[in-house]
């Protein structure tokens, strides 16, 4: 294995079915990692397979919500658990395929050496069959996103941002969890290129996206306020 010990971190709220595809992917095409869900308040079928899973996998964890926090909150509290330098924040309803984590680690070390002094914040999964590239890059004076289903962080930096935000230890925008829930990956990768950390799109990660199936996105919208004018 050809890349280090990893944190997974997947918040979950119901969608079982994806959830059990989702873990059995992990399972079968990664090694050399450890399992963090979080389970934001879903039913007990749920309940019961991660607690299942958890005793079948001692290393795992499970933290547990007494109410729904929604996305933000409920990745937060895994993040906050994380034990390696860098970490994955997976969706639940994802499923991953051979080379998907040693892809996102081999990326961001191919930009590392092309643009000596860049600072990276994360890695992500970009779903885009036709494009021939292996990575795109997000920055300062070029501020976009990569879709949130799938993000390789990098700890310390999520720390800087908390830092300077004032909210040590939390790590995604928590002023109001509900309604920016589906906006949560622009909120984080704009808030990196404003502050100098690059935002960095694999190509080829090989991350499938199931598209909102926990939670359900099409409960909210992306608020007006949240449009970037550059």
């Amino acid at each position: 294995m050809s890349y280090p010990f990893t944190d997974i971190v997947i918040p979950v709220h119901n969608a079982l079915d994806y959830l059990r595809h989702c873990v059995h992917t992990v399972c079968e095409h990664t090694g050399n990692y450890r399992i963090i869900f979080v389970d934001d308040f879903s039913g007990p079928a749920t309940k019961q397979y991660l607690q299942q899973a958890i005793e079948d996998h001692k290393d795992w964890l499970l933290v547990q919500t007494g109410k729904q926090k929604w996305f933000t909150r409920a990745s937060n509290l895994g993040l906050r658990l994380v034990k390696t330098e860098r970490a994955v924040l997976l969706n639940s309803d994802t499923e991953v395929n051979s080379g998907w984590l040693k892809e996102l680690y081999d990326v961001w070390t191919e930009v590392e050496t092309q643009r000596p002094g860049i600072q990276i914040g994360l890695v992500g999964s970009v779903t885009c069959d036709t494009n021939a590239t292996r990575w795109i890059e997000s920055h300062v004076s070029k501020l976009g996103y990569i879709s949130g289903h799938c993000y390789l962080l990098r700890m310390s930096v999520l720390e800087e941002m908390a830092r300077r935000r004032g909210t040590p230890g939390w790590y995604f925008n928590e002023k109001d969890p509900q309604q920016i829930h589906i906006a949560s990956d622009r909120i984080m990768c704009w808030d990196m290129n404003r502050e100098g950390f690059a935002t960095i799109g694999a190509y080829h990660a090989a991350v499938g996206h199931h598209g909102g199936k926990s939670w359900g996105h099409q409960l909210h919208t992306i608020p007006k306020t949240l449009e970037v004018v550059d």
